[in-house]
């Protein structure tokens, strides 16, 4: 009988042991807060610095936001720190014609307009491309907070991301860990 009871109060521990680690991930979904919140001025400029801006080009032209003729790979990324704010000016340039179309994007506003001739460009606010941005930064974000640092950035990057994975790895598990005892 003693052997059972042992059985049974196992069990029991472990349905608990079940019971808090959901309501622990429950009350972390609840607290999770949007993209604005957590990053009110716009993407980090170091995670800035190391995405593939060309899946960004590649939204742009699968939602019709670069014209048909022009490559989703930008042929210039800069990146700066204006007014406190990382800016990226990103340039994508026809396959057909020596046109070029420039992105800026400041915080979560974005930007767009045509190279002229003498290599002015005015920009006009794009709210269709601010909308893919946001999507964009969101995955991005969502990924590079929950671990999946390859996703989104490119490959030579992957070896400065991967140095140090583990350790944030094992800050974020911490976090979560605190999280849990705090509600307990």
């Amino acid at each position: 009988m003693g052997l059972l009871k042992k059985i049974f109060i196992k069990n029991k521990q472990e349905e608990l042991e079940k019971e808090e680690t959901s309501k622990m991930i429950e009350i972390t979904h609840k607290q999770e807060s949007t993209i604005f919140q957590r990053y009110p001025d716009g993407l980090p400029l170091d995670v800035l610095q190391l995405i593939s801006f060309q899946k960004f080009g590649a939204m742009l032209k699968g939602n019709n936001l670069l014209p048909p003729s022009y490559d989703k790979n930008p042929i210039k990324v800069e990146i700066d720190q204006k007014y406190d704010k990382p800016r990226v000016i990103l340039t994508f340039k026809s396959k057909t014609s020596e046109s070029l179309r420039q992105v800026s994007i400041f915080g979560y506003s974005v930007a767009s307009g045509k190279v002229n001739k003498d290599g002015l460009t005015i920009l006009e606010v794009s709210y269709l491309m601010q909308e893919q941005w946001i999507i964009f930064a969101e995955s991005l974000m969502y990924d590079w907070e929950h671990g999946n640092r390859f996703k989104h950035f490119d490959t030579p990057s992957r070896v400065r991301i991967g140095q140090n994975l583990m350790q944030e790895d094992k800050d974020y598990v911490q976090s979560l860990n605190y999280i849990a005892q705090s509600h307990k």
